[in-house]
Order: C-alpha cells, then structure tokens, then sequence
C-alpha cells in the first residue's frame, strides 16, 4: 500500500525554496581590510640654527645661552628703562677656555674697574632668593632660557650702582643682543677679542675638566660650545669690526703676556685714545 504523505505546514515549501537573504550573504562575507594610511612626511632637516639651539646647555661660559622661559610676560611689561652709564663699556669676547674670568680678574685687581659677568649676576640674584632670583631659579630647573631682558635688566641695575669703566663679559652674545644694550645703555666703547685655535682651547678644557668636574668640559660638550660659540659671535664681530672698535690679541700666549696686551687696551681708553 501506497504511503500518501501527510500535509505539510503551510509554507513549509516556499521556506526550503527561497535563497538566502542578501543581507545574510552580505554578513558572511569576507571584507578586505582598508589599507593602512600613508606614514606622515619626515620633517625637514635642521637648519644650522635650531641645529645649534637643540645643543644649548645652561653651563657657565658666557657665550652659551642660558636657559631660557617663555617672553610672553615680558612682552606685557612696559618700555625698558634706558639708561646712561657712568664709564666705557668694554666687551670683552672669546671661546670656551680662552681666559675672559681670568683676564677681567686681573683687570679688577690692576684697575678696579667693574667686572660685569652674564652668569656671575644671574647666579647671584637665585642666591639671593628675591621674586626674580626665584624666577629664575624655577627657568632653569624646567630647562627654560632666561629672556636677554632678564640678564640686560641685571646689568643695568650694577651700572646704575657702580660707576664705570665696566668690563663685560658674557653678554651681548648675538647681535641682537647687542643693539638691545645699545639701545638701553649707550654704544660700546671697545672689544677685546681673545682668540686662540681650537686645538689649544680644547686642551686647557679637557685639562681643568681632570679636576673641575664641570659637566661641560667633556670632548663632546666642548664641540657643541666652540660650534655655538663660531655661529653666535660671527655676527656679532661683524658688526663691532664694522666700527673698529675690536682689538684681537693672540689668546693662546701665557695669561701674564696676553693681560700686557689687554692693559695697554684698557690705557688706550682710558686715555681717551682707544
């Protein structure tokens, strides 16, 4: 006997008959990841400037820039108080280890004149602990450079204190530096540029570096120095040599034979024949 099957649910055929849904299909799909996006643009090299900048150490030379802050609060703050100095200002100028402390020293004690050293009057007002002193206290421990402002204002305030001749040493370390000070304190009377080779600046660093334990008298500190040093002062000479108001003497000769040539610089202005 024949089995008749039974009747099936409605719609029970048309269900085994209808394809998959698209969007069924759709989710089983594999779809290929996006590609990756393209690697940003390298940066532009350095320029010889931000190249030198990036090696800026707060050391005590006073041709390396100190640490500096941003100007911003400075910017706010009124006109600098221009001012006239009672005595030649007198530059002096040259690399790390060319003897500028030693050669303001004996000036000091020959002529007593005023030795105004960058570092030497920023050290003393932190030690001081005034509002500025603190100020510039918190720059240098967040390795900020201390505004030109900063230091120009502590030179101001020794000359209105001191009667002249100053010496200077540590500033004006660019040439923007030093139209600030002209414009705040009267031109430069003179500058006395101690100049010797690398190679005899480099010994005596690595030489007082066996005793001194100064960070910055290692091989590699004292390349970045002389390379910060050349590209600063370049401009700046250009500028004092422009007037003829810069004397080179040989740097290199023991500290007595050079301090002969710097007196009879220092005579030569005090003269008035400078």
């Amino acid at each position: 006997m024949a089995v008749v099957p039974g009747p099936q649910p409605a719609g029970a055929a048309a269900e085994e008959r209808t394809p998959p849904a698209a969007s069924s299909l759709a989710a089983a799909a594999v779809v290929p990841p996006e590609p990756p996006p393209p690697p940003p643009p390298l940066p532009p090299p350095p320029t010889e400037t931000n190249a030198a900048e990036a090696a800026f150490e707060p050391v005590d030379d006073g041709h390396v820039p100190l640490p500096r802050a941003d100007e911003a609060e400075y910017e706010a703050k009124p006109e600098p108080e221009r001012i006239v100095p009672n005595g030649a200002l007198i530059l002096v100028i040259g690399g790390p280890g060319a003897g500028k402390d030693t050669q303001c020293s004996m000036l000091v004690d020959r002529y007593g004149c005023e030795h105004l050293s960058a570092v030497d009057l920023l050290r003393a007002e932190v030690t001081s602990a005034s509002q500025q002193g603190t100020m510039i206290s918190n720059m240098i421990r967040a390795g900020q450079i201390v505004p030109a402002q900063v230091t120009l204002d502590l030179l101001k305030e020794r000359m209105k204190s001191k009667p002249g001749p100053y010496v200077v040493q540590g500033y004006p370390k660019t040439r923007e530096n030093l139209e600030e000070l002209e414009t705040q304190c009267g031109p430069c009377t003179a500058a006395i540029m101690l100049q010797a080779s690398e190679d005899v600046l480099s010994a005596r660093l690595l030489e007082r570096g066996k005793t001194s334990n100064r960070t910055d008298d290692t091989p590699e500190a004292i390349t970045r120095r002389f390379r910060t040093f050349t590209m600063q002062v370049a401009p700046l000479l250009d500028v004092l040599h422009a007037r003829g108001v810069v004397t080179t003497l040989d740097a290199a000769l023991p500290p007595d034979d050079v301090h002969a040539e710097v007196c009879a610089v220092y005579d030569g202005i005090a003269s008035g024949s400078g």
